[in-house]
């Protein structure tokens, strides 16, 4: 401290008079700081220009990212501060970037420690305020003013926006609560700069000159900025803002959908005023001095005070920092300029390349004579060399390019110094013995390399083949891990089942080797367990009885012979026709065919005959989309256009209709809702006409067929409706088996049977149906009794007669039973045992509305199909045996009722072999 009165030499100095001698110093100064920081700043550049990762493969990458060298977490910084100065530093890029500054390492390097420096003045202020809450700044705390590399600028603060970052607010509140997606949509047109916070983590959103968005993550990141630990802080371009928002989104991947954001654009503006010169205000301290300063000419021992008079400009250039000084020197070199300052002279220029190249050899020699003082101080001193390690390790942990260079230098060295090589082999050997964490972490790698690594795989297996092979321990410590890991792991057990198979099929030593010790075991277990015996010689006799099976299955069967090539192509290309199914529809005979058998209907060219193509040409399955349509409709596209076969197609160009026409009395009415629900014991019930057929299964397909004829009996529709009895409640149901006669045990259908949907059928049917008009049933009937299955003497003795005529046709089908094939479904046999146990139960009736019927002729009765078949021809009308205009053969009728697009006919499996019956009777 100077004595009371006396100045320091410190203020000495700053209060001394300035000379343009004085500014020529500072210039040469500033010249030689401006080179080292270039020289530096490219150095850097060039050492970590593989921090920038780019995405895209034309000129203009979609993504480009730029990284730096730490993360706002590093060590550097101190625990007051770190981690928790996002919001200050996410504000100072923005102040920066808004200035049109290109962002490399060495910036966002710089842009990290001013936000660090300006959170640290921001918190004391506000604990000294008594104001501090939480380390982590809000968006009413942002300051109002920040520094930039070159000036101080005032900040703009909008209004905060709030929302979920995927899921929506209340509907009160829709307006202006909605997701980060949508927020984010700003940035494309009245917003360029935003501070984004997901609680805690604040970054900033922008959208730069050249119409690119982007942010800044000071986080510890990746190079795509996602999370990693030990990464660094990240800013991120890109081209669309899509791509930038699904960025933003995958960040906060691990927040949930109704996370809350925080978006607040921010602008910038500079404190100087219009009139004034545009300089950095961190300069202007140095603008104000020179402007002080005599034109030259002028007396130049004039006292100026380097002092400026505005009341941001009261501290003085001198009493700043060394950092703060050099970002002052340019603006002195540039008013040295501007006043037209002395210019070099030869001398000087001459002095100047001297220094130059002194300095260049000086550092050649000096950078040799550092590197050998290190090296023995390395060797000698215990606390460098301790340092220097740690500085290694924690520089290997966070460097991922120094990271690389070691890797590839120990590879190196250790393919090249044998001594090195050695050293490590021990080190590692010690390492693995006595760190469980290095071991795992080792098994783990071997695992992975083995997995992927052919040539270490390879190399493995020999080495555990010789060591196996030679060293006696570890062959019984395999022989143990192989015993215990079979018994506990099932994959490995199945692993090791498929390969003794595969090596007992391919290797003829090992299986001689095993087929004589399974040969032993077997015959001295055969010696010491007579159990074992027995069963092996049942073993014996089964599988030489098994062997022997196939030769004679194939001597009974016939061969079958082979399919050739042009066949399986012939079959392929059936199999490709067919893939869709039968999906268009003829608009005139209303068949459902294959995309090969119809074409598109031209309506135009069947004007031969207007009135036949009128009547023929329905249209009636085709869609034509409307406003009850969804936005994309889910009808077929083949439903949407009219389609044609190629037989009515030639018959309308002729002008003729077609045979199966729909207009040729084959429309089909709608059936209605009370026939709909019936089953197909219920169908039956109301039939007037009962088809009766046994149904067998072919033995190889075990596709169904007819045996024998179908026969065709009248049924007593009043009387078996009517001795039903009826349900009191809706819910009440009958259980009923329909027999061709009540004593046979064998029935053809056993259901339970709605006796309201019976009733409410008929009464449909008499008043619809041509043949249901003169039927009368009872509809009224309680629950009085249920029927018993076993039948009185007397109902015997009056069916004696009946009976001994229907066992000859008994004892026919029992001869019948004896051919190949399973008997299904037949008024003979039941197809569930279950079903005749239960009809011994209490609540069963056995109904034969055929009994004592004779079987009538298929072409002798009027509108038998029609009275077989109510539920498909609910009003009589249509039948095989109506007059129609153009004839039509029994094949051709049963062809379009089969393949119509109305399914009621293709459904019922007894209406398929019906028309079957009656299309070879016809023939």
């Amino acid at each position: 401290m100077p004595r009371k009165g006396k100045r320091s030499q410190a203020q000495k100095i700053r209060w001394r008079r300035l000379t343009w001698e004085d500014l020529e110093d500072d210039q040469n100064r500033l010249s030689r700081i401006n080179k080292v920081e270039q020289a530096s700043t490219s150095a850097d550049v060039a050492q970590f220009s593989d921090r920038v990762y780019a995405e895209g493969g034309d000129c203009a990458p979609r993504v480009l990212s730029v990284q730096a060298s730490h993360c706002q977490n590093d060590v550097r910084y101190d625990k007051f501060s770190r981690n928790h100065q996002c919001t200050c530093v996410a504000l100072t890029f923005l102040a920066n970037h808004s200035e049109g500054i290109q962002f490399k390492m060495p910036d966002l390097d710089r842009v990290l420690e001013e936000g660090d420096a300006l959170y640290v003045g921001i918190k004391m202020q506000l604990i000294a305020e008594e104001r501090f809450d939480q380390n982590h700044l809000t968006m009413e705390e942002v300051p109002l003013s920040v520094s930039t590399f070159n000036q101080t600028l005032n900040v703009r603060k909008s209004d905060v926006r709030n929302g979920y970052l995927s899921a929506r607010g209340t509907p009160d509140m829709e307006g202006w609560w909605i997701p980060l997606t949508e927020r984010l949509q700003c940035l494309s047109t009245d917003v360029s700069h935003a501070l984004l916070t997901v609680a805690p983590e604040c970054i900033a959103v922008f959208r730069d000159r050249s119409g690119r968005y982007g942010y800044f993550d000071s986080h510890s990141r990746t190079a795509e900025g996602l999370p990693t630990p030990g990464g660094t802080a990240v800013m991120l371009t890109f081209t669309h803002l899509s791509d930038m928002t699904d960025r933003i989104l995958k960040l906060f991947r691990n927040y949930s959908p109704e996370a809350r954001y925080e978006f607040m654009p921010v602008s910038f503006d500079t404190e100087q005023q219009s009139g004034q010169l545009p300089l950095p205000s961190v300069c202007e301290q140095v603008s104000q001095v020179i402007s002080a300063q005599p034109e030259p000419g002028t007396n130049a021992g004039a006292k100026v005070n380097r002092v400026g008079s505005g009341a941001k400009n009261q501290d003085r250039i001198d009493k700043r920092n060394k950092h703060r000084r050099r970002r002052a020197m340019p603006k002195t070199t540039d008013v040295l300029k501007q006043r037209g300052g002395p210019k070099d002279t030869s001398t000087a220029v001459m002095r100047k390349h001297k220094k130059r190249d002194y300095d260049r050899n000086r550092y050649l020699q000096f950078r040799t004579v550092k590197k050998e003082v290190v090296k023995k101080k390395y060797k000698q001193d215990p606390l460098v060399r301790n340092k220097k390690k740690e500085y290694l390790v924690r520089r290997y942990s966070t460097d991922t390019l120094f990271q690389k260079k070691m890797k590839n230098y120990m590879v190196r060295r250790y393919s090249t110094d044998v001594l090195f090589q050695k050293k490590m082999k021990n080190y590692m050997v010690r390492r693995y013995s006595t760190d469980v964490l290095f071991q795992k972490k080792m098994k783990n790698y071997m695992v992975r390399r083995y997995s992927t690594d052919v040539l270490f795989q390879k190399k493995m297996k020999d080495y555990m083949v010789r060591r196996y092979s030679t060293d006696v321990l570890f062959q019984k410590k395999m022989k143990e891990y192989m015993v215990r890991r079979y018994s506990k792991d099932t994959v490995f057990q199945r692993k090791m089942k498929e390969y003794m198979v595969r090596r007992y099929a391919g290797d003829p030593e090992f299986r001689a080797h095993h087929i004589l010790r399974c040969t032993l075991r077997k015959t001295q277990k055969c010696v010491d367990d007579a159990t074992y015996h027995v069963l092996h010689r049942l073993q014996c006799a089964l599988r030489i009885k098994n062997k022997y099976k196939p030769y004679i299955r194939y001597n009974q069967e016939r061969p079958q012979p082979l399919v050739s090539k042009a066949m399986e192509t012939a079959i392929d290309a059936f199999r490709c026709k067919i893939q869709k199914g039968p999906t268009h529809v003829c608009t005139v005979c209303h068949r459902a065919l294959f995309p090969d058998q119809v074409k598109v209907c031209n309506r135009a060219s069947y004007d031969k005959n207007a009135n036949v193509s009128a009547s023929c040409l329905t249209g009636k399955y085709v869609h034509a989309c409307d406003s009850a349509c969804s936005v994309s409709c889910v009808v077929p596209e083949e439903r949407r256009q009219e389609w044609i076969c190629h037989t009515c197609d030639n018959h309308l160009k002729r002008g003729n209709m077609s045979s199966i026409a729909a207009a040729n009395k084959l429309e089909l009415p709608p059936i209605p809702a009370e026939l709909v629900e019936l089953n197909v014991l219920e169908r039956q019930l109301i039939s007037k006409i009962i088809l009766f057929a046994k149904i067998v299964a072919l033995p190889k397909g075990q596709q169904r067929a007819v045996h024998g004829a179908v026969v065709c009996v009248p049924s007593e529709v009043e009387s078996t409706v009517n001795s039903l009895p009826r349900p009191s409640s809706e819910s009440q149901l009958l259980q009923v088996k329909l027999k061709r006669h009540v004593k046979f045990k064998g029935y053809q259908h056993f259901h339970t049977v709605n006796m309201r949907n019976v009733l409410a059928a008929l009464s449909k049917l008499k008043a619809v149906h041509s043949e249901y008009r003169d039927i009368s049933i009872r509809e009224t009937a309680i629950f009085e009794s249920h029927v018993d299955e076993e039948d009185d003497d007397t109902e015997e003795q009056q069916i004696v007669d009946v009976a001994e005529q229907d066992n000859q046709q008994v004892s026919v089908e029992e001869k019948d039973e004896l051919r190949p094939g399973l008997t299904l479904d037949t008024c003979m046999q039941p197809p569930d045992i279950g079903q005749e146990i239960l009809s011994y139960g209490e609540g069963i009736f056995s109904i034969a509305p055929a009994q004592g019927q004779k079987p009538v002729g298929f072409f002798k009765i009027p509108k038998l199909e029609a009275m077989a078949f109510p539920v498909q021809f609910p009003t009589g009308q249509n039948t095989i045996d109506e007059a129609r205009q153009i004839a039509i053969s029994p094949s051709m009728y049963f062809n379009a009722r089969l393949f119509c697009v109305d399914t009621r006919f293709a459904s019922d499996q007894s209406y398929v072999f019906f028309a079957q019956f009656v299309t070879d009777s016809a023939r």
